[in-house]
């Protein structure tokens, strides 16, 4: 449990320490190996070169993680808007503005790469439904898949959107010259992405699932340990929690729920400013949700604009299913996966770019406004978080 969960847990539950893991967990390798081998030789470099240069090194391999990611997310959304560069671009930089996608590029983990991957799974997808070729572009995407989950776990919740949409590619998506029945293409398809996929990662999967008996190794808290006890007091933690981490984690805006010091602090309580910041954004979300919707009930009922509707279908399936496998190891498993928005990046590129996307089912007249909106609350969220994290979070936990 991080430390900003921790000390929310205790500004919820005064009279309640920060429980341990329940006796029954064990230690044991539970990270994918493919980020640590990725990130070896920078180790080794750094090793040579002294401790700081390591760390910097390892940091570094994060910002070029996020960068690739971006770049993927660029010609991703380029798929799904061929006449709009400017919109896609658009879509880009709101993703690389968004706080917690600032963070997680520029710490040493392993969640960059995971965001790298899924993009390129997602890449990969996109080309195998909206271009010739698709049984190559689907075996592609299977690697890369492969590649996702021997970098992170929660990459599988990408899978089933991506599967979806190779499936039904062949019989909405038609190919001129193309005398082979759909469903024979939608099976080739398929297996075209699972033989690699389980080629690459199965072997590491079956071997998880067999130590743990699951696909999650995170012990089960006790309920007697957990803030709420009814579904829907947990259901309403769990998606206040991940609406906020979505954004921003929960904790680095101040506000209500702003972590208590540890011992005596002078700048505690601290001003709402998270209220406020969150407020702006759901406007912007519904605008996003909704005309994105619109939009691709438009395009998959026009036959030449079916495959770019079908990408972005699949990013939103991937996005939701993401959200909801969070949403629920938070109600069931886990309560500080209220706070899980870095367990929602890999699936970024199904709801971020939204914000680009949804206005264009608006009148002319309104896009620029929440197009600007968008990247003017988004760069205001990152001064604000910057500014709490230096001024209050990192002098009063980072002692």
């Amino acid at each position: 449990m991080s430390l900003v969960t921790c000390a929310t847990w205790r500004s919820s539950r005064p009279s309640t320490a920060c429980p341990p893991p329940p006796r029954s967990w064990k230690p044991s390798v539970t990270s994918p190996p493919l980020h640590y081998l990725l990130a070896t030789p920078a180790y080794w470099l750094g090793s040579a070169l002294g401790e700081e240069a390591t760390w910097r090194l390892q940091r570094a391999v994060s910002i070029v993680m996020g960068a690739l990611a971006l770049f993927l997310l660029w010609r991703i959304l380029l798929r799904v808007l061929p006449d709009r560069p400017g919109v896609a671009g658009l879509g880009v930089l709101v993703v690389a503005l968004l706080p917690h996608y600032l963070l997680v590029c520029v710490v040493v983990s392993n969640d960059a790469t995971s965001i790298a991957a899924s993009m390129l799974m997602l890449y990969f997808a996109a080309l195998a439904v909206t271009s010739d070729g698709r049984l190559k572009w689907a075996a592609l995407c299977g690697l890369a898949a492969g590649a996702a989950c021997l970098t992170r776990h929660n990459t599988l919740a990408i899978v089933p959107a991506v599967v979806a949409a190779l499936i039904i590619a062949p019989f909405v998506v038609k190919r001129t010259g193309d005398c082979v029945p759909p469903s024979t293409r939608a099976f080739r398809s398929a297996a075209a992405f699972l033989l690699p996929f389980l080629m690459t990662a199965g072997v590491w999967l079956s071997n998880y699932v067999g130590t743990w008996g699951r696909l999650d190794s995170d012990p089960r808290w006790h309920p007697g340990q957990w803030p709420v006890h009814t579904f829907l007091g947990k259901l309403t933690w769990a998606i206040d929690g991940l609406y906020r981490s979505a954004w921003c984690q929960v904790g680095w805006l101040p506000g209500p729920h702003s972590p208590r010091p540890l011992g005596f602090s002078p700048i505690f309580p601290r001003p709402d400013l998270e209220t406020a910041t969150l407020a702006l954004t759901v406007p912007l979300a519904i605008v996003a949700l909704v005309g994105a919707l619109v939009l691709l009930i438009r395009w998959l009922r026009s036959e030449d604009s079916r495959a770019q509707g079908l990408v972005l279908g699949m990013l939103m399936v991937a996005a939701f299913v993401t959200f909801a496998a969070v949403l629920r190891n938070a109600m069931y498993t886990n309560p500080g996966r209220f706070e899980g928005g870095r367990y929602l990046l890999p699936a970024v590129a199904g709801y971020v770019p939204l914000l680009a996307i949804g206005p264009l089912a608006l009148p002319r007249g309104w896009r620029r406004g929440l197009w600007i909106g968008a990247v003017a609350v988004l760069v205001l969220m990152n001064i604000i978080s910057a500014w709490e994290m230096f001024t209050y979070l990192v002098p009063t936990f980072a002692q």
